[in-house]
This record gives structure tokens, C-alpha cells and sequence, in this order.
């Protein structure tokens, strides 16, 4: 009998494997999901950047007895109030200048739609408040009165 010195996968095994790696490749993708893993981190990031504001804004009114911008008017991130660009240190969407308390202003993210960050305040506190991506930080408790965004300040009934 003529032994073949070569050896070879038949077209079966090659079919078997290739259909074994699409199926893993795809329950990789399911598991990993970029999109929400993205929407995670822009929410991190919001949390991070309402806490920052937050805290320029007390300290503001530390310095100054009063709360920065106007009161009654809601203030929306990806609405220009001071300066000529919103994303430079020269722009700003609240209507006082903080770069004392802030190295630069914050921003949501995406910065469009619901995607925003508002503050408002009246004579006796202010609220800032974002929107999540992800329902699942959504769940975070901030005592507000609105169930579909994320509120923090000293009266979490200023914004609807």
C-alpha cells in the first residue's frame, strides 16, 4: 500500500473548525458588547463630571454667597452662554465664569439630545442633573424627584 508522506485536514474537519470559531467569536461579541461597554464608560464619565461641577459650584458659592448664574434659568451643556467656543476654556453653557473652581468647563459626552447636563438654581439651592445610557447606573439612588435622570445639588426639585 502507498503511504503519502503529507498530511491533510479533510474539508469536514475544516468546516467543523471554522463554524466552531465563528459560534466563539460570536458568543465573545454578545459578552464583551462595545456599545454598551462605551455607553458604560460616558456614564462613569458623566458621574464624574456632576460630582466636578457640584463641587465648583459650592465652592462658588462659598466664595461669592450666592449661586453662580442666574436664578430660575435652566442652563443646558450644549447651549453656549459666555465666550465663543463651548468645548475651549473661553466658552461656557453657565453664565459665570468658574475657571477658578474648574479647569475647564465639563460637558456630557454626546452632548446632544437628552444626552446633556442642566443646572438651575433658586435662592435657596441649585440641582444639576444628566441622563444615563445604561439602566443600570440609571439605578443609582440620588433621592431626586425625576425617576429618569441622575439629579445631585441641595434641592433636587428645581429641574423637571
Amino acid at each position: 500500500m502507498f503511504k503519502s508522506k503529507y498530511f491533510a485536514f479533510t474539508l469536514l474537519e475544516l468546516l467543523f473548525v471554522i463554524a466552531l470559531l465563528s459560534i466563539l467569536s460570536g458568543v465573545t461579541y454578545l459578552i464583551i458588547n462595545p456599545k454598551k461597554q462605551l455607553a458604560k464608560s460616558r456614564d462613569a464619565q458623566r458621574l464624574a463630571d456632576i460630582a466636578t461641577l457640584v463641587t465648583a459650584i459650592q465652592e462658588y458659592n462659598s466664595e461669592h454667597g450666592t449661586f453662580p448664574d442666574d436664578a430660575e434659568v435652566t442652563r443646558v451643556s450644549n447651549q453656549l452662554a459666555v465666550g465663543d467656543n463651548l468645548y475651549l476654556s473661553t466658552g461656557s453653557w453657565i453664565n459665570v465664569n468658574l475657571s477658578e473652581f474648574l479647569p475647564k468647563i465639563v460637558i456630557d459626552p454626546l452632548n446632544t439630545g437628552q444626552y446633556v447636563y442642566r443646572y438651575q438654581h433658586n435662592n435657596i439651592g441649585y440641582e444639576v442633573d444628566t441622563t444615563f445610557e445604561n439602566y443600570s447606573t440609571k439605578q443609582i439612588e440620588d433621592g431626586g424627584n425625576n425617576a429618569n435622570k441622575f439629579e445631585l445639588g441641595t434641592d433636587l426639585t428645581i429641574l423637571d
